[in-house]
């Protein structure tokens, strides 16, 4: 409904994106971006969580008030059967140090 009242062009990525197979033949979806949404744009996987800095800006923060979302780390070394993690990131584990995660919670207006 949006694409064809808007002509918007339809992303879908995630874990869902990733984990189903088939995503990228639906109709309504234009671009299915599996992995890390990053390697998508850029070609290459993040290796470093600290050169991140979200962009407030693009936000509008005062609709959440207090609330904000925060991605910390990716990715799992454990290898649970019921979860996802193994599938995707294979035993990898990625974190942003303390110190970004206190700069980006400073940094939220």
């Amino acid at each position: 409904m949006i694409k064809e009242e808007t002509g918007t062009c339809i992303v879908w990525g995630g874990m869902h994106t990733t984990m189903v197979g088939g995503v990228e033949n639906e109709p309504y979806v234009d671009i299915a971006v599996k992995g890390e949404g990053e390697a998508w744009v850029t070609g290459d996987a993040v290796t470093d969580m600290d050169a991140f800095q979200p962009d407030w800006s693009l936000i509008e923060t005062k609709r959440y008030g207090l609330t904000i979302y925060l991605i910390t780390s990716r990715g799992c070394v454990h290898r649970c059967g019921f979860c996802y993690n193994p599938v995707v990131w294979k035993g990898r584990w990625k974190a942003h140090s303390v110190d970004k995660v206190l700069e980006i919670v400073r940094t939220y207006p």
